[in-house]
């Protein structure tokens, strides 16, 4: 299973440049943080983020006697940029922890005018999109997750609703005229025998697993790009 990021991100320079400091800008050994390249093309620049962490546990033995143990691990982040249109995508794969640390790093060797702001996918619009791309009889919206469904004047509820054809569909029958936000859902796309699933959250956090996995990711990506122009 692929889990992806989407920020929308600004660049100062072209995509270009932006490899060219990113490659001059490596990972060193005693260097708190850095970057691996790995590929570049006119469309996107992809490389690793690295960064060393420092823990510090103080340990004391059974005799009174203490001792600081201090271990060292690494944290890679792969990420690309990708340039659709007039927009820029920063696409974190993978991602281990707060990507606080990687734009904070950017910023730095790109300049302060370089930002990354989180995105809010709309997802029934994307579920249509990825119906019509991909074909209706082959895509099954199978969960939905909703906050906010009014109950009364006092009370709203978090719902989960699973079906067998389209829950997003389910949701607005059971609940018309209530407002509500759709927080998550999964999507089930075939193709032929093959199968694969997507879990979307309106945050911009996507997982994809099977053999559609490439091919799905790139359509999200398409369909948040158009959103964004």
């Amino acid at each position: 299973m692929k889990k992806i990021k989407i920020l929308k991100a600004f660049l100062p320079g072209g995509l270009e440049e932006t490899y060219a400091i990113i490659t001059n800008t490596p990972f060193k050994i005693g260097a708190q943080s850095g970057f691996e390249p790995i590929k570049f093309s006119k469309t996107h620049a992809r490389a690793k983020f690295i960064e060393e962490t420092l823990s510090r546990e103080v340990i004391t033995d059974p005799f009174g006697n203490t001792e600081e143990i201090i271990s060292k691990r690494y944290v890679i982040n792969e990420f690309t940029i990708l340039s659709l249109r007039n927009d820029h995508l920063l696409i974190l794969e993978n991602p281990s922890r707060s990507v606080r640390e990687l734009i904070k790093k950017l910023s730095e060797v790109l300049g302060t005018s370089f930002y990354a702001s989180a995105i809010q996918i709309d997802i029934p619009a994307l579920s249509e999109f990825l119906s019509k791309s991909h074909g209706a009889a082959n895509l099954k919206n199978t969960r939905v997750l909703l906050s906010g469904v009014s109950l009364d004047e006092e009370s709203s509820a978090v719902v989960e609703i699973t079906s067998l054809k389209n829950a997003i569909h389910d949701a607005k029958h059971h609940f018309k005229g209530k407002a509500f936000k759709i927080e998550r859902a999964r999507f089930t796309a075939s193709s032929g025998t093959r199968k694969s699933t997507i879990e979307v959250r309106s945050t911009g956090l996507i997982s994809v697993h099977g053999p559609e996995e490439k091919g799905l990711i790139e359509l999200i990506n398409m369909f948040i790009a158009e959103g964004l122009s």
